[in-house]
């Protein structure tokens, strides 16, 4: 059975313009969520509350999303953590507007682990996944547990090679945290759960991937880790709105140096030109963060070996695929028709091989990188 003060602050997470900032006033101001909820006119002057909030409380039509709670709750591995449990990340708490709750599936061991958030580009490079994996590589001795947004590029990669490098990981979402977004990472959703790592949001289930929900969730994954590290980021970027509120939150702040010529270096580049701490080796981070004793490797990876390694390890159709595509660009159609495969099938072969450096994904298909 639920807490009163839970059951209150999932209402109110669920209420229609009852945000994080009327909750934190709401606390300040000592005033009881059960009166709010029964009572929404009173708290109206304090707490200046719309029309649509306060007839949402007043008919009630919180209940059938409670019905809906209780039945994920009994769901083995979800759970919700308001501002006042003792599982509440201590380093959460201390921001200014912490989640006032928070709905996990997987681990909630993992909320107060030692984090280093790992953020960059949706449309990122063969350099910047060859970093990201040899960063989790040169942490897969380490306690870290990797911390990222679940998003296209980067953010996928940080997550799957954490995993790949037995690394713990939470993935902070800006969804509802029963969505696997975007759907592609559907299966990557499901391996982090099944590999004892943990997915939260503060949003309520159900939530779509509305706009403005991700930079929101951007300071829950700066918040939690001990730095942020940018990969790769355009000149304007949502990977650079973490690094900011990191630095507001008084985080390290890390960025992988890249060619003046890529546009997905821009930002960090430019993150390096105003004082984050440049890293060409895992040292770099360790000087800033103490984790736990590693050797210093380079992070610069060595794209020949890696490739070498990777195409001894191809499955017959992962072979097959590869040698359909040339160095020059090769459309997705050909490589349909070439190999005679469905569609689904040459996706998912094609983002095998993206994940192993062999090919690249480029305007107008993809090229072999061997």
């Amino acid at each position: 059975m639920m807490l009163d003060f839970t059951q209150n602050s999932i209402i109110l997470s669920y209420t229609p313009f009852f945000g994080n900032s009327k909750f934190s006033k709401a606390l300040k101001n000592n005033i009881d969520l059960h009166d709010i909820i029964n009572s929404p006119d009173s708290a109206t002057k304090t707490l200046k509350l719309r029309q649509e909030t306060i007839s949402f409380l007043k008919e009630k039509k919180y209940l059938t999303y409670l019905e809906k709670i209780n039945h994920w709750l009994n769901k083995s591995g979800n759970h919700i953590i308001t501002i006042k449990d003792k599982q509440y990340p201590i380093q959460l708490k201390q921001l200014q507007g912490a989640p006032h709750i928070l709905y996990c599936s997987g681990n909630i061991n993992l909320l107060n682990s030692p984090q280093l958030a790992i953020v960059g580009a949706r449309n990122h490079s063969t350099y910047g996944k060859n970093v990201t994996n040899k960063l989790c590589q040169d942490l897969s001795q380490s306690n870290i547990t990797i911390t990222s947004g679940l998003a296209y590029g980067i953010d996928t990669l940080a997550h799957k090679f954490a995993l790949d490098n037995n690394l713990s990981t939470i993935a902070v979402v800006g969804t509802g945290v029963n969505i696997a977004y975007p759907s592609s990472n559907r299966s990557l959703y499901e391996r982090i759960l099944q590999n004892n790592g943990l997915i939260i949001s503060e949003f309520p289930l159900g939530t779509g991937p509305l706009r403005y929900n991700f930079p929101q969730r951007n300071r829950i994954i700066s918040g939690l880790a001990k730095g942020v590290i940018v990969v790769e980021a355009a000149h304007k970027s949502g990977s650079l709105i973490t690094a900011q509120l990191a630095l507001e939150q008084n985080k390290e702040v890390f960025a992988i140096p890249g060619s003046i010529f890529s546009k997905t270096s821009q930002g960090c580049n430019e993150l390096i030109k105003q004082g984050a701490k440049l890293v060409s080796e895992i040292s770099d981070i360790l000087e800033e963060i103490t984790l736990n004793d590693i050797p210093s490797k380079k992070v610069i990876p060595d794209a020949i070996t890696n490739q070498q390694s990777n195409a001894n390890n191809l499955s017959t159709q992962e072979t097959e695929i590869l040698q359909v595509i040339k160095p020059t660009i090769t459309t997705l159609d050909n490589i349909i028709i070439d190999s005679k495969l469905t569609y689904n099938e040459v996706v998912e072969i094609l983002f095998e091989l993206e994940m192993k450096s062999l090919v690249e994904s480029v305007p107008g298909g993809y090229i072999n990188t061997q």
